[in-house]
């Protein structure tokens, strides 16, 4: 029997590839599939693992997810937030909202470019200079990803944070920019389910060969056996979408292993989900808050995502942590900051959440994919392979974690391994 471990998007795209399911079982500890990708219900609203869109490009994967799906498309409506001041995103596109204006361009204008930036804050200074590089990516990268910009490389930077154009910045400092530019311009949503409605109906056609609340407990290299809390069972192969970190639970793995996989890095999060009983006038779809008064550093007003209410407003606030570390706050102090950004009162709300998801973003770093080579080696001698964003150890995705599943699915079948 072949087991897949993880039932998330990446899995979804394994199964999706196979020609038969007759060798294959998925196990997954949570009650339901999906992984990252699920949607959780609270009080009439849908509220996902973080912001969670599809804006995607790719049209054979559109066309799969979104055949007899009803969804809504959008232009995506985004601000940014700092010392009691909104202004438009992105910032070095927009410098006419400061004061200051001047000090940044001149700081943009004479900023030295290297030709291959080494890290982060290289490639920060190479596009926006010293001053907006210091005032804003500094602070907002130490409180999302909870690390120095010299710690991240750049090799997760394309399309998620904005290349500068000379003549954009220099016009958009005396000038409003009328162009409404987001990362992701255009994004879609589903109309029910919340995001895990793109999906829903696939994880559900493979309901046969899925194993739910499945516990791991021991997986034994030299015999090729996996044990869970249920049976205890040998394996042709294994397919693993499992965090890298989590491995070592279930297998003894040698010294020089472990220290690849102490290597890797990675963020949690808390999700704030609170309901209020009113509907707030405020159209944009999520936020960036660059305010070190909380600790929140990204707010998404899920009724304009696509999750209509005409009498409640829901409200998913981020809070990231570096590694499963357990971060103090409380939560009354961040809904009193919520509610003086967004223009509610406190007693206006009427449910309140906080889940925390273990893993939410790889850290990206230089050494990151030499280590994970190395701990994809080992285990392949014992028919264990690796994929996903936590098997790969990628920012992938949803989009690149269906297709990576599928590519390595028809890889085995190729070599008629399954």
């Amino acid at each position: 029997m072949n087991y897949i471990l993880g039932f998330g998007v990446s899995a979804l795209g394994f199964v999706s590839a196979l020609k038969t399911t007759k060798n294959i079982t998925i196990l997954e500890k949570n009650s339901y599939s999906g992984g990252h990708s699920y949607s959780h219900e609270f009080n009439g609203f849908y509220f996902d693992e973080g912001t969670h869109i599809s804006h995607s490009k790719d049209e054979k994967f559109l066309k799969k997810i979104l055949l007899n799906l009803k969804y809504k498309s959008k232009y995506s409506k985004v601000l940014n937030y700092s010392e009691g001041n909104w202004f438009d995103y992105p910032i070095h596109n927009n410098l006419i909202n400061f004061h200051n204006k001047l000090d940044y361009l001149h700081s943009f204008l004479s900023r030295e470019e290297t030709k291959k930036p080494l890290n982060f804050q290289d490639w920060c200074i190479n596009n926006y200079g010293n001053k907006i590089t210091n005032d804003f990516y500094k602070k907002y990268t130490k409180k999302y990803w909870n690390k120095n910009l010299k710690d991240l490389d750049t090799s997760w930077t394309t399309g998620r944070v904005f290349n500068s154009k000379e003549d954009k910045v220099i016009l958009n400092t005396f000038f409003k920019n009328k162009d409404k530019v987001s990362t992701f311009d255009k994004f879609r949503y589903p109309n029910k389910n919340g995001f895990y409605g793109f999906f829903k109906k696939k994880f559900e056609s493979y309901k046969s060969i899925s194993l739910n609340n499945i516990k791991i407990k021991k997986i034994d290299l030299r015999n090729k056996i996996i044990s869970t809390d249920f049976f205890k069972k040998e394996y042709q192969n294994i397919f693993s979408t499992i965090p890298i970190p989590e491995l070592p639970n279930y297998i003894n793995f040698p010294k020089k292993i472990i220290k690849c996989i102490n290597s890797l890095e990675f963020t949690s999060l808390y999700t704030l989900n609170i309901i209020i009983n009113k509907k707030i006038d405020f159209n944009h779809d999520w936020n960036y808050i660059y305010d070190e008064a909380t600790n929140i550093s990204r707010v998404t007003i899920l009724n304009n995502t696509n999750q209509s209410n005409s009498n409640r407003t829901a409200i998913q606030a981020e809070i990231f942590e570096l590694g499963n570390r357990r971060k103090k706050f409380k939560i009354d102090n961040e809904i009193k900051f919520l509610a003086k950004i967004l223009n509610f009162k406190k007693n206006e709300v009427i449910f309140k959440q906080i889940k925390f998801i273990k893993y939410s973003y790889i850290i990206s770093k230089k050494t990151n994919q030499q280590n994970v080579k190395k701990i994809k080696e080992y285990l392949s001698k014992y028919n264990i392979y690796l994929f996903g964003l936590y098997g790969d150890w990628i920012y992938y995705w949803s989009d690149q974690a269906y297709n990576k599943g599928e590519e390595l699915c028809k890889k085995f079948l190729k070599n008629r391994y399954i």
